[in-house]
């Protein structure tokens, strides 16, 4: 990996400098090298859309593009140095530093990355299919251990009859999330609103199958291309309706990744005190607790179970917190 990083620095340095001659299926041809961000990913080759002068992505063109060798894995979002082959392929030299990313890891501990240079997550939910509060938990958990801004969008709010789902994540969420708002594709008001929270950002859709991210991308940019898909009969869990991971562009700078469907968020490997670092509420709290190795189980004068008792920290936060724990193991 250090050989890696050394190859790629040394290459953006020099390709930052110099123009590269290459071998154009139509001749030879002299490009200089461009900035570009990564829209989607098919296999060993990515879709590149070329980023402007003045910082701007140019959608209305894309580029098939091979990768070179010694190049760390890529991800929608990713801005990367490149040139083109011809009108529609090219070729990757280099990935640029990331800002950010949001990752989860795979049923073996290792990272697996979703998305980068994201500026705010949208953990979407919906009162159909039912997104339970542990799977909520899950998301935030790793949101906050990769430094996110997250929000929870609840989907479908024209479905929500009386259900009170707002009034129970304000309750036990608002001190942890950016914010918290109803959305519908049938309502111009709230997908308006949306629209203005989702300006000049970089955002992208998680959530379990069948929410309908992809069907709010689609309302949010007017392309009926995007595959949607309806709620399984059998199940109820909904279907997987976006087999890769996609930047779309909105007129008023916005960019919206769409991610797969992710019915888990396996938080494997992680230690007790990054799950306790994963509640934002227990931060500034934990470092009063007795024991310095609190689990804020059992152990007495623990500043975050007295905290749960005086109703400063959510009862329903606290419990999933326990729940995720023994399921992690970390508990006895």
């Amino acid at each position: 990996m250090w050989r890696i990083e050394k190859i790629q620095t040394e290459k953006q340095a020099r390709l930052l400098k110099t123009e590269t001659l290459i071998q154009g299926l139509s001749g030879e041809t002299e490009y200089l090298n461009q900035l570009g961000v990564v829209s989607a990913r098919f296999g060993k080759q990515l879709e590149v859309q070329t980023i402007n002068e003045s910082g701007q992505v140019e959608n209305t063109r894309s580029y098939l593009c091979h990768i070179r060798a010694n190049i760390p894995d890529m991800v929608v979002g990713d801005e990367v140095l490149w040139h083109p082959l011809d009108a529609s392929t090219g070729v990757v030299e280099s990935l640029c530093e990331r800002q950010s990313f949001l990752a989860r890891r795979d049923k073996h501990g290792q990272q697996k990355m979703i998305a980068a240079n994201i500026s705010q997550v949208f953990i979407v939910i919906a009162a159909e299919p039912e997104t339970p509060p542990l799977v909520i938990d899950r998301y935030l958990v790793a949101c906050e251990l990769l430094k996110l801004n997250v929000s929870l969008l609840i989907n479908k709010s024209d479905l929500l009859g009386s259900a009170d789902l707002l009034g129970y994540l304000q309750k036990n969420y608002h001190p942890v999330v950016d914010d918290i708002f109803l959305c519908s594709i049938h309502s111009e008001k709230e997908l308006g609103e949306l629209q203005e929270r989702l300006a000049n950002h970089n955002s992208v859709f998680i959530g379990q199958s069948g929410v309908g991210k992809s069907s709010l991308v689609q309302a949010l940019i007017g392309d009926a291309t995007i595959k949607t898909g309806a709620l399984s009969q059998r199940s109820g869990l909904g279907q997987h309706t976006t087999s890769t991971s996609r930047l779309y562009h909105l007129p008023n700078g916005a960019c919206i990744i769409d991610s797969p469907g992710i019915r888990d968020f396996d938080l494997d490997e992680v230690s007790i005190e990054e799950l306790q670092q994963g509640y934002k509420e227990f931060q500034s709290i934990t470092e009063t607790c007795k024991f310095r190795n609190c689990l804020h189980d059992k152990e007495p004068k623990c500043a975050i179970q007295n905290a749960v008792k005086q109703g400063a920290i959510s009862e329903q936060r606290y419990q999933n917190y326990l729940a995720l724990a023994h399921q992690l193991n970390l508990l006895k």
